[in-house]
C-alpha cells in the first residue's frame, strides 16, 4: 500500500503529466483547424494571386511600350549617329 508521501507524489505527477498532455492535445486540435481553415481558403487567394499577377504585367508591359513609343519619338529618324559621342572631331585642313 502507498505511504502518505508517496501518493501525494504520485498523484501530483500525474496531474502535472495529464495537465501537459491535454494542453498539448488542445493545441493539436486548434492548429489541425487552423490548418483546415487555412487549406479551404488557399485555392481562393491562388487564384486571386495569379490574376493580381497578370494585372501588374500587363501594366509593366504597357509601361515599356509607351516608354519606347516616347524613345522612338525623340531619338532622331536620320538613322545611328555618324561619330560616337563624345569623341571630338579631327579636323585634316
Amino acid at each position: 500500500m502507498l505511504t502518505g508521501s508517496l501518493f501525494t507524489g504520485s498523484f501530483y505527477f500525474g496531474c502535472v503529466v495529464g495537465f501537459l498532455a491535454g494542453m498539448a492535445f488542445a493545441i493539436a486540435r486548434r492548429a489541425w483547424r487552423d490548418y483546415l481553415t487555412v487549406k479551404n481558403s488557399v485555392p481562393g487567394m491562388r487564384k486571386k494571386a495569379w490574376s493580381d499577377i497578370r494585372v501588374a504585367f500587363g501594366w509593366m508591359v504597357a509601361l515599356v511600350v509607351l516608354g519606347l513609343i516616347a524613345f522612338a519619338m525623340v531619338v532622331d529618324s536620320d538613322g545611328p549617329p555618324t561619330e560616337p559621342a563624345g569623341v571630338p572631331s579631327v579636323r585634316t585642313s
